[in-house]
């Protein structure tokens, strides 16, 4: 799950991510789209929930199950009405000054083993 406000880079950090699993994927925002498939491996299932209204448009969508071959990173989670409850790790990224750069990123995760991985990442 990625958190941000517009323009804090949530995109740009899937094109990292998409850059570390693929070669040369053009990486684009799936606002019009909601769903964007990289044939990386795995395959990453870009979402971007922000034009979805409620957890049953979310459920209409089936992306858990559609995404089950890969990893799914969604932008905007909050919109699935709790239908991403569930989730493997959270990434915060936050743009203190929109002039400048700089961004602040923060890892979680509900997962003990993750979360002490992710704790020698700070």
């Amino acid at each position: 799950m990625l958190r941000g406000d517009l323009g804090a880079g949530k995109t740009e950090f899937v094109r990292g991510l998409a850059s570390a699993l693929c070669t040369d994927v053009p990486v684009r925002s799936p606002s019009f789209a909601i769903v964007n498939e990289y044939p990386c491996e795995p395959r990453i299932y870009h979402a971007d929930l922000y034009r979805v209204s409620s957890r049953d448009e979310f459920e209409e969508l089936d992306l858990l199950d559609e995404s089950s071959d890969g990893v799914l990173v969604v932008e905007w989670p909050e919109r699935a009405g709790g239908g991403l409850d569930e989730y493997d790790i959270e990434v915060w990224i936050s743009r203190p000054d929109p002039y400048d750069d700089l961004r602040i990123i923060g890892l979680d995760s509900p997962d003990p083993g993750l979360s002490g991985i992710i704790s020698t990442l700070e």
